[in-house]
Formats: C-alpha cells, structure tokens, sequence
C-alpha cells in the first residue's frame, strides 16, 4: 500500500508526516535526511498539527472519525487519546496562544472546538488532562482548510467546494457571517500580519466561457490565483467606540479583496493548494496539478517555480527560514527545498514504493493538471476530490455550447448510467473520453485508452457520501419513515429507483430553457444533501427549493408536514 503523504509537522528536531492511506506518521530527521519509525495511528489520516510546545501532535483520521493525540514519551511519540469527532475530520487547526484546536468536519458540515490538555509540566491542579469537546457550530457549506487570527479570537473556515468562508468568533462560540465570493477549490488560507489580509489559494471557473482551446490557453475557462482579502472586509462592522457590533450570522457578498495570478498563457499552474507565509515574508504555495511549488522570496519579487514531486499537498519551514519540506502525495516522498535559492536539495523517500493498480494510476491522472491545455486544470478542479464544485460549466456535454451545465458529482458514480445530462452515453469509458477531448483539450496522449481505463477504474472506487442528517448523527427515523413513504407516493421512485436512486431513461420533466436538452436522465439522490444547487442548470439554491418553491414531480404541493418529511428522508439518503 502506498502512504500518500498528506501534513507535515516540525517539533524540535523532527519532522513529522502524517500518510492517509497507510494510516501511519513518519517520522524524520532531517539533517540525516532519513525514516526513524513510522508509527501506526489510524485507518485514514487527513490531517497533521503539532502543539506550541512541540510535545504533541493532533492528528485527524476522516474515516475512523477521530481525532487523535500522540504524547512525547522519552525520543518517540505514543497514542494516549482517540476523541470521536463526527462527520469525516478532514482538518485540525491548534492555537497559537491558547490550549484549545479546532477541527473541520467535511460531510458534518461542522467545526468542533476541543480543548487541550496543559503539558505535563504544567497540568498539575489543572483537573484537565484530556482533549474534551468545548463546543459545535454547524455551517451551510462542507468545510475544510481553517485559519486562525494571530490573537485567536476568530477562525476562518473555508468551503471545501465553493467560494465562501465562515467567519467565527471563538470567545462568544458564535458563527458571525459567511463570506462569499466567485471561485472553487479553496486549497490554501494564510495570514498576513504585515498587512492584515487573509490570503486565499483558489480557482476561478466562468460559467459563460466555453471550453474551447482558444479560452483556455488564455485562462479564460479556469485561472489559478491567490487572493487577499483586508480582515476588517472579514470581520463584523465596529461602532465608533471600536466595539464589534454584535448581529446575526449574515450571508453577504464580498466587495474589496484583490487577485494574484498564478497562471499565464501558455502555463496555467493548474490547482494550487496550501499556502505558507513565513515570517520574514516569503510566501510558498504548492502548485498540486503540475508538482510545482511557487515561491516569491521577497516582498517585491516576482514568483519562482520549483518543480518537485508528484502533486505537492503541504508546506512547512524550519524556525530559521533555511529550509522548506514539501510533501509529494502520489510519489511518497518529501522534498527539501533551499529557501536562499529555491533549488531542491534532497529527496526523502517514505519507503519502498509499491507497485500501482489501475485504480491508484487514475487517481493520480484524476489530479493532473496536464490532462489539460497548458495545464490550467485537472479533472479535481471542476470535480473537488471527486464531488462537484457546484459550479455550471459550458461544454459538449450536450453537444452544443452556450448552455452552461451544473457540474455533477462523480461520488458513486459507477452505479449512475447513463451519463451527462441527456443521459447520450451509456459507458462511463465514453464519459470519461469525451471530457478528455472536449472539456480538457490536452495532449493526444491524455486521452489515450490506457489513461481512460485507469480513470475508470479509479472512478469507480468513489461512494457516495453520507447524507446531512447521518454524517450529523441526527436520528429522526419515525420522520424520515414518513418521508420515505411520501417518496414513494408522490411518484419520486418511478424515476428515482432505489436502491441507487435513479434509472437508466430520461425524461420529460418540465425544464424549460433555452437549452435544446428536452430530456434529462435522473442524477442520483445518494449523498443529494451534500450536493447544490439543483437541477441541471441551478435553478434550485436548496432542496426546499425544489420542492416546495419548484415542486418537482408534483402534481400539487405537498401538504406542510409531508413536505417536512419528504426533506428530513432525502437527507438521509
């Protein structure tokens, strides 16, 4: 089994990686440049952080749903607590000043506030000697990089999928306002101190631009950027006295902010990833599509490129600003890179590397960027870690242009055909070519038979994700029973069948438009409540919307409790 590094950690002297496939931390030592142990932890890591003191490591395990704490015991590290963290932890995000961390709940769409035990040395009279949970705040999106204020007063949590972040206050436990603004794939979150700016590692789709070769070479379909957003746009407005004024959570759209860009024509520097802004005012950001880091190694230099290993996901440098190691997923390895000069130095493999399925081979296809015109996207960048953006997207899925789509979810997607909107291709094999040739416009090479049978294969390892109300552990069965027979009366499994929830037809049902798509295959209904907006063109923000405001395959509205329950079943699905 492969490791597939994922964090990376510095504690005193070592460096520490936490893999998500073998479920194990690495540990190095970096100036031997080799492997001391690797210690079993969990079924699989999605995060990695290290304490202020450097005696513990909080390490996040989104399908065992924990979080856990190692303890420094003598040279090496020990597991002494497993706090069940519901909803897939994907993200830890300890304090600077204060003992307490937070974790992102993907599919809870949650962020839980834990608080940490003192150290050993100070514990004692504390009466707190184990990670306990403070509290939950539950938000609109499914989150997943966090980003704490210098002073930790607020947490800015980004939306795994689309373009929002959840603004926090953390004394009051309260949820301030979500921010909005045009992008996808929110990779990276730094702060700027110098300058009091959130920095953002994004991409940016344009729904009305069609996916023809002239329009992305120039970056016009997709463009990578950075982007920086003053915290006082961020945070709640002041009164004259200086005092935070204290409102509901707001939605609201951001107005000030500007833009970086990472990719030009010719170069396109496709799905850039986690940010790190160092001290003296480096600032590194991993190029994932194209195994590239950037470094711009002072204020008013332009950017650097260093090419590294096979899809960098993580950034940490020494205290001295000397040395940057970079985690490789798909190669397992970590790279050292010279800060003075931006040259690689060394290359620490994690050990030997196994031999590859189709399926592992897919999956590194499914992140490359260089399937794509100059390398602008990957398959991840329109379908994040194979869901959906939630984005429309203008390409030959109808075979015409000038009718942008909704960008489907591919979680589960081996038991969905046919495909596309239109239901016109009844082997996935044939889905995949197409978005190779039409979507993605690269090399002939990309959509050899070799590469679409390893994406294939590694599509069809993707289960749906969990509905809202389990990932949530909310029980409500006597509801959702209710709701299940108001399915099935209302006629939603004719075209819905379970247990897949959709069927191989299409048809007519009433989605007017300009489009010449006059009918539509059924899209599943496994993982929906994680999905939005609806319908093939996002007419329906929520699933309210489509049935209460749309009323979807009805030919009445539906009294007010079956409407209650009808939404409480589909979210468990």
């Amino acid at each position: 089994m492969s490791r597939q590094p994922i964090a990376l950690a510095l504690a005193g002297e070592r460096l520490f990686v936490a893999n998500r496939h073998s479920g194990t931390v690495s540990i190095i030592d970096p100036e031997a440049g080799r492997v001391l142990a690797e210690l079993a932890v969990g079924d699989h890591l999605s995060d990695l952080a290290a304490s202020k003191d450097g005696r513990r490591l909080f390490v996040t395990d989104d399908r065992r749903d924990q979080l856990v704490m190692l303890q420094q015991t003598g040279s090496s590290f020990e597991v002494v607590q497993r706090l069940s963290i519901g909803g897939a932890p994907v993200t830890v995000c300890p304090a600077h000043r204060h003992l307490f961390c937070s974790v992102a709940s993907l599919w809870g769409r949650r962020v839980t506030l834990v608080s940490v035990p003192f150290d050993s040395k100070q514990k004692a009279g504390s009466g707190r000697s184990s990670l306990t949970v403070l509290w939950q705040i539950d938000l609109p999106f499914a989150p997943r990089v966090q980003c704490l204020s210098s002073d930790d007063a607020w947490l800015f949590v980004a939306d795994s999928f689309g373009g929002n972040i959840a603004v926090i206050d953390i004394a009051a436990a309260r949820l301030t306002s979500i921010c909005r603004f045009d992008g996808h794939n929110i990779r990276g979150l730094a702060m700027n101190e110098a300058k009091q700016e959130l920095v953002v590692a994004q991409q940016l789709l344009d729904e009305q631009i069609a996916t023809t070769q002239s329009h992305i070479s120039w970056g016009g379909v997709i463009s990578n950027v950075l982007r920086s957003i003053a915290l006082d746009a961020l945070l709640p407005e002041t009164s004259e006295g200086g005092q935070r004024i204290d409102s509901i959570p707001a939605e609201r759209q951001l107005a000030h902010w500007s833009l970086d860009p990472l990719g030009k024509t010719g170069d396109g520097m496709g799905d850039p990833g986690p940010i790190l802004l160092t001290a003296s005012g480096r600032l590194i950001v991993t190029l994932s599509g194209v195994d590239k880091i950037a470094l711009r190694l002072g204020s008013s230099r332009a950017f650097e490129h260093c090419l590294v290993g096979v899809h960098p996901v993580a950034l940490v440098a020494d205290s001295e600003e000397k040395r940057l190691f970079v985690a490789n997923q798909f190669d397992d390895s970590i790279s050292l890179v010279n800060l003075q000069n931006g040259l690689v130095e060394n290359v620490i493999a994690l050990g030997p590397r196994p031999e590859l399925s189709a399926a592992d081979r897919g999956e590194r296809l499914f992140y490359n960027a260089r399937l794509s015109l100059h390398g602008w996207y990957s398959c991840q960048s329109c379908h994040t870690d194979g869901h959906t953006n939630g984005l429309k997207n203008d390409n030959l899925g109808d075979e015409t242009y000038g009718f942008p789509k909704r960008i489907p979810s591919l979680l589960g997607t081996r038991q969905t055909a046919p495909w596309a909107w239109n239901g016109r291709q009844p082997q996935l094999a044939q889905q995949v070519e197409s978005s190779l040739r039409t979507t993605m416009h690269g090399p002939p090479r990309a959509a050899s038979k070799a590469n679409i049978d390893d994406l294939v294969a590694f599509l069809e390892t993707l289960e749906p994700p969990p509905g809202l109300a389990r990932a949530r552990g909310i029980s409500a069965h006597a509801i959702a029973e209710r709701g299940e027979n108001v399915f099935n009366n209302a006629g939603c499994s004719a075209c819905h069948i379970p247990p897949f929830f959709t069927s191989l037809q299409t048809y007519k049902v009433g989605l007017h438009d300009k489009s010449p798509a006059g009918k539509f295959n059924p899209p599943s209904l496994r993982g929906v409540s994680q999905r939005g907006p609806y319908f093939h063109d996002s007419r329906a923000a929520t699933l309210r919307d489509v049935c209460e405001r749309l009323h979807h395959g009805e030919t009445e509205p539906l009294p007010a409790a079956d409407l209650e329950a009808l939404l409480a079943y589909l979210n468990t699905l």
